[in-house]
């Protein structure tokens, strides 16, 4: 049994979930945690219908990605201003709390006060959601991913997400806008770079490896 922790080197969304699926579909026992990133890119759960999630013409136009994940969940946006994260672990291991738990311990070591929302998110003290999550098993493995948004520009994920016509009728669009933040605006000297050392350190300190 082997603990682990990879880091991805490009931002193309396709390469990347690629890998993820090869990690889930090879696994060979223990945890690995995946750490990589995304430029310009709306990801869509398993069974969602693109063009009622975003705006697939306006994206494609400006020279955006579109993928699908083998997940769950709602659509999210990823830009490199947003790590992603993804843990991969035989069914005996699997724990989302304890994965959770070092995403947490890294964001809490940069002076954020944050929990688990029990909604599959990850929030701050005011209650904003930083990190949205999605989960997969398959028949001896399990994978749990998730955002953690740092600097995205918030803008760009108006521009291309398009909110279901019944969150918008029972949250209005800014309220949905106002549920999420940046973790840079709550610690300026925060970058993608030092929260994947945290989020490795965390691990090991976790699980070895």
């Amino acid at each position: 049994m082997q603990n682990k922790v990879l880091r991805g080197e490009g931002f193309n969304p396709w390469h990347n979930l690629a890998v993820e699926e090869l990690l889930v579909e090879s696994h060979e026992g223990g945890c690995t945690l995946y750490l990589w990133q995304n430029k310009n890119t709306v990801v869509i759960g398993k069974h969602q219908n693109a063009w009622r999630e975003c705006r697939a013409e306006l994206l494609e136009k400006e020279g955006g990605f579109l993928a699908r994940r083998m997940s769950g969940g709602g659509a999210v946006y990823h830009d490199i201003g947003n790590l992603n994260f993804t843990f991969v672990a035989e069914k005996e291991v699997y724990d989302v709390k304890r994965q959770l738990g070092v995403i947490l311990e890294a964001v809490k070591s940069f002076g954020i006060e944050a929990a688990f929302s029990g909604r599959n998110d990850l929030v701050t003290r005011d209650g904003e959601k930083f990190s949205g999550n999605a989960f997969r098993v398959t028949r001896k493995t399990a994978m749990h991913h998730g955002t953690i948004l740092i600097d995205t520009d918030m803008g760009m994920l108006s521009r291309y997400l398009a909110p279901s016509k019944e969150k918008m009728a029972a949250k209005g669009v800014e309220s949905v806008r106002s549920r999420v933040t940046n973790l840079k605006d709550l610690a300026p000297h925060i970058t993608i770079p030092a929260i994947a050392d945290a989020i490795e350190e965390a691990f090991i300190k976790q699980y070895g490896g």
